[in-house]
């Protein structure tokens, strides 16, 4: 059944709950599963079909964020089995935010359209909320390998701090669970924001709630051309303007402030140089070193990172992958 709500259009399927879940007679109700898409029609049905697959109750909620492919139309044979909500082009951040709204889970959990899941993700994340009191978001680090059939059982948990966020990436959207009430506390995706949008959403929740990370290789992060993580220029732009508002906002974290830029820049060399702009990657580097010439966790293995890069950079890529490969000393940056 379709309906329209202003310049949006939505389809229900039935309950929107894989066969496993619908007989497991969970007590916390659907996990609301929000697929933003956006001219992915290769990616978009088996990512659908993790979320479908999951041993938990889940809603899925794919939001068609003015697609100019037929991703939608691949989707037929799910329709009775998820809600599609077909808008005009707002933005990713506008996309989770339409997917937010409709959702009826206490918790909603984020899936990009060209990522998987492992069937026990959320059952995995699930179980790492109950061992720690008031959590309100959960993430897992990213797998780029193949998902293994078999997850580790009682994988470590961990709290996770304000810095985790500011010099790091703990957590991705398609990793990460979060409760319905933190996001009605704190507000959703920030629709101004093109790229680092996710970032912006979990500081604001870190600096008020408890957030854990999980450490189970339960979900795939699939590369693709034309990916916002391929684009570090946009993605430099994105994150300066976040760490500026966090700031701006919670004065209490100045003492990260340096540290946080520092990264900040690291991360954009790093990126400039994957897409071989060795000038830009070089600038990015001096700028990470001019806001914090230290080690970003006291760390040897991160105390390397800069060193190891500029190192990268004078030797080309093809000299420095056989240096790596020729000493273990030398893993991938």
């Amino acid at each position: 059944m379709a309906r329209s709500e202003g310049g949006t259009r939505v389809a229900n399927g039935c309950e929107g709950r894989s066969e496993a879940a619908a007989s497991s007679g969970g007590s916390e109700g659907p996990v609301s599963v929000v697929v933003p898409l956006y001219d992915c029609a290769d990616y978009v049905v088996e990512a659908v079909e993790s979320a479908l697959a999951q041993t938990v109750p889940v809603e899925v909620i794919v939001v068609d964020d003015g697609s100019r492919d037929d991703g939608v139309a691949r989707l037929a044979s799910l329709r009775d089995r998820i809600t599609v909500i077909e808008q005009p082009n707002g933005g990713v951040a506008s996309a989770r935010n339409t997917g937010i709204r409709a959702a009826r889970g206490e918790w909603i959990a984020f899936l990009d359209a060209d990522d998987l899941w492992h069937p026990h993700k959320l059952a995995v994340q699930l179980d790492a909320a109950r061992r720690v009191e008031g959590t309100a978001l959960i993430g897992s680090p990213g797998w780029t390998d193949a998902i293994p059939a078999e997850l580790p059982p009682d994988p470590p948990v961990r709290r996770l701090a304000v810095r985790d966020f500011l010099w790091s990436t703990p957590v991705c959207p398609s990793a990460t669970l979060v409760r319905r009430g933190v996001l009605e506390s704190v507000g959703m995706f920030d629709e101004r924001l093109r790229t680092v949008e996710d970032r912006d959403l979990w500081l604001r929740i870190a600096a008020r709630f408890p957030t854990v990370e999980v450490a189970s290789p339960c979900w795939h992060y699939r590369r693709r051309p034309g990916q916002a993580t391929s684009q570090p220029a946009k993605m430099l732009a994105g994150f300066e303007v976040v760490l500026d508002k966090f700031f701006r906002d919670h004065p209490e974290h100045a003492a990260e402030r340096a540290r946080a830029y520092g990264y900040m820049h690291l991360d954009a060399a790093l990126g400039f140089l994957d897409q071989g702009d060795r000038r830009r990657a070089m600038r990015s580097l001096i700028s990470s070193l001019r806001s914090y010439p230290w080690a970003f966790d006291g760390e040897l293995s991160t105390a390397l990172r800069r060193p190891k890069l500029l190192l990268r950079m004078a030797l080309g890529e093809e000299l420095f992958a056989r240096l790596r490969r020729a000493r273990d000393a030398f893993p991938s940056i």
